[in-house]
């Protein structure tokens, strides 16, 4: 292996690294994170993008964010503006659970056939399966519940 491989090598073992303990670790981090990518991108040019989707354990998405951090001409600002997108994100998606599937108020309710050999039953025909969406302690759950069995009319 030449200096130069084991160069990048090192290099992808240390991002790798870091993007590992970066959620447990803080800023200080992420902040050394985004500096060792923008070295990275830069020592490798137009390989960069290649060369990091083989070596480094980095979405691509989480990959540009840090890359946009590391390259700001105040990366610690940058940092917080993107914690701050995150919080909010997550702060509309948890408010989206609250209001349930497809915004419904309150229970939601569909109805299902299930056939007997999938339900475990070992009557004829099938049963009545009800699943639906309750919301408990502000959280939805999915609930699945048999009712009896479906009887034909003679």
């Amino acid at each position: 292996m030449d200096d130069e491989t084991e160069s990048l090598k090192q290099i992808a073992d240390d991002i790798n690294a870091l993007y590992w303990r970066s959620d447990e670790a803080g800023d200080d981090v992420r902040l050394e994170l985004a500096a060792k990518l923008v070295i990275a991108e830069n020592k490798l040019g137009a390989e960069w993008e290649k060369w990091a989707a083989e070596h480094l354990d980095l979405s691509a998405s989480y990959l540009q964010r840090m890359l946009a951090i590391g390259k700001a001409t105040d990366p610690k600002a940058a940092l917080a503006a993107e914690r701050k997108k995150t919080r909010d994100r997550v702060r509309k998606h948890r408010e989206a659970l609250r209001t349930g599937p497809a915004g419904a108020a309150g229970d939601t309710h569909i109805e299902i056939k299930l056939p007997a050999e999938v339900s475990g039953c070992a009557d004829e025909g099938a049963l009545l399966g009800c699943l639906h969406f309750q919301k408990r302690k502000g959280r939805w759950l999915i609930c699945i519940a048999k009712a009896a069995p479906l009887v034909e009319a003679a």
